[in-house]
């Protein structure tokens, strides 16, 4: 192995043991190691604590209903966009994917305010004498509010992993049982049910587990009945109460068991697919009735789906708006005081520059990461691989936890500066975003090609630019780009570890802005700068995508 390999190879492996693995191995010390000796006490009071299996019930319940929800939705649009064949298809697949542009903690301001007491939902219940009295949506609903909220932006996670098992289907399997007269349902529960079922969990249990360890949204709604909620309570506490690192082992115990099962489900034989002809789907043609309820129903989904988004975008633009349904008065004001308000102001910059430095560190590790693993195949890539993907099983919430104990009374303690450890924080949580960016390109740029620039007298960095990068550059600005929009909006680091006013990103500011008296309108002008961003950095990635698409043969 030459010097250089091994050198890539261990930064690689020094990264992800320092700030992935070594957060959680401190919980673990902490939560079981007093004073130099083992002791199992601080767990057994944390077991013996009945608010304890209230607040994990809680969380539960609503990763639960979340996802039941989420899927609830996911299942039939799947089946239509995919299996039906509609007019402007492509615009509804659109707007079904805005969800992505808003996390659901800038989207629950919207919600909050248009299901208040006296907001716009009951006063128009009230007005229409559907109702005598306001309803006490957010109170008294409890974790069906904040499920509802979750379920709207996480239902594309499944959505996206049933389309793109139908789409791997094979049509040979359904035309077989309808050549032995099997009807549209038995075909439906015995062939199509069985393939979708590994795209099924694989999106089911990613929203489970962000559902699970959601910190942001249930903290705009004010419920702090759940373990996440219950971690940022006591995170100023962390070296006086072990109690907060016993939380993070049984939340990453119920993980592992949901992972587990997962995978248990998706390996029964009834599951493993078959051999893929190759040959798409059949699209189903709709009668002109049938079409015509099909696309409203479409259209009446599309509007529940963007209803926190359009309940920001209101919220930022009404300059008065009390105990009225619609807002007596319109204006800029909220993006003039986001521009001029130093908190504000301030956040937009450091969002900008934290994202922008977690980009460019998930740029060089990811592009490394890919290279092992795709042209220096060993015994241990798989398990490089399987490190660099772990992030997506590891919540926010858990890291920074791990973050705030272990690099205490450290040239990296949050309490002194906390960006360096909220770049790196960002930076973990979105690399497996690049390295599986990273990895496509090197897999479309042919090491044949690298081989032959080498026989000419090419070094390895004149290759790398001259013909490796270039063929890969749409995947790798695809991935930054991902990385850097997904980073301005990052809850759980930013509300654990920023203390100080002068060291808050955009979400911490809007969490802080909600809690003044004029601050709503405010913290929505925030949310909706965030989701422009995003909304511009998906758009860029997308047409990047095409264009490479074009480009191939």
């Amino acid at each position: 192995m030459k010097i250089s390999h091994a050198l890539i190879i261990l930064v690689c492996a020094a990264f992800l043991a320092a700030f992935l693995f070594y957060p959680l191995i401190y919980s673990l010390r902490a939560a079981f190691i007093s004073g130099g000796d083992i002791s199992f006490e601080p767990f057994g009071l944390l077991l013996q604590d009945p608010e304890f299996y209230h607040l994990l019930f809680n969380s539960i319940n609503l990763a639960f209903l979340s996802t039941f929800l989420a899927c609830l939705l996911a299942l039939p649009l799947a089946v239509v966009m995919e299996r039906v064949s509609l007019p402007r298809k492509k615009i509804f697949h659109i707007i079904l994917l805005f969800p992505l542009i808003l996390p659901p903690f800038v989207g629950a301001i919207g919600i909050r305010k248009l299901f208040a007491r006296f907001g716009p939902i009951n006063l128009s219940l009230m007005h229409s004498d559907i109702i005598s009295e306001p309803i006490n949506w957010l109170t008294e609903s409890g974790l069906s509010g904040i499920a509802i909220v979750e379920a709207l932006h996480l239902y594309p996670i499944v959505y996206l992993n049933l389309r793109a098992s139908l789409r791997a289907a094979d049509p040979a399997l359904d035309e077989a049982a309808i050549s032995v007269g099997a009807g549209k349902l038995r075909r439906f529960f015995r062939i199509t049910v069985p393939m979708l079922a590994p795209g099924f969990f694989s999106g089911a249990v990613l929203a489970w587990i962000w559902a699970f360890t959601d910190l942001g949204t249930p903290l705009v709604f004010d419920y702090q009945q759940l373990l996440p909620a219950r971690l940022f309570q006591i995170a100023d506490e962390i070296h006086s109460n072990p109690l907060g690192f016993c939380i993070v082992i049984m939340m990453l115990l119920v993980i592992a068991a949901m992972l587990l099962l997962s995978k248990a489900a998706v390996g029964i034989e009834l599951y493993r697919p078959l051999a893929n002809s190759g040959r798409p789907a059949q699209q189903a043609s709709l009668s002109p009735l049938l079409q015509g309820v099909v696309i409203l129903l479409l259209s009446a989904a599309s509007l529940i789906v963007i209803l926190p988004h359009a309940a920001v975008i209101l919220t930022s633009l009404a300059d008065k708006w009390f105990i009225t349904v619609i807002p007596e008065e319109l204006g800029l004001e909220a993006y003039v005081s986001v521009v001029s308000h130093p908190l504000t102001a301030s956040s937009i910059r450091n969002s900008l520059f934290l994202s922008s430095a977690s980009a460019v560190l998930d740029f060089i590790l990811g592009i490394c990461l890919a290279w092992l693993i795709t042209r220096r195949r060993r015994k241990w890539t798989g398990w490089l691989d399987a490190a660099a993907m772990a992030p997506l099983a590891v919540p926010g919430i858990i890291i920074s936890f791990g973050y705030l104990g272990g690099f205490s009374n450290t040239s990296l303690d949050p309490r002194l500066s906390p960006f360096p450890l909220l770049i790196i924080g960002y930076a973990v949580r979105r690399l497996p975003f690049m390295v599986r960016s990273a990895a496509a390109g090197f897999q479309q740029a042919s090491p044949q090609l690298e081989e032959a620039a080498y026989s000419v007298g090419a070094s390895a960095v004149m290759t790398a630019r001259r013909v490796t990068f270039p063929i890969m550059k749409a995947h790798l600005l695809t991935g930054a780009i991902l990385c850097f929009c997904f980073a301005m909006l990052e809850v759980s680091e930013s509300l654990i570890l920023a203390v100080q006013e002068h060291h808050y990103p955009m979400t911490k500011a809007m969490y802080s802005l909600l809690s003044r008296p004029d601050g709503e309108s405010t913290a929505s002008a925030l949310g909706v700068i965030g989701m422009l961003v995003l909304a511009a950095g998906m758009l860029a990635a997308a047409r990047l995508t095409a264009k490479k698409e074009k480009m191939e043969p």
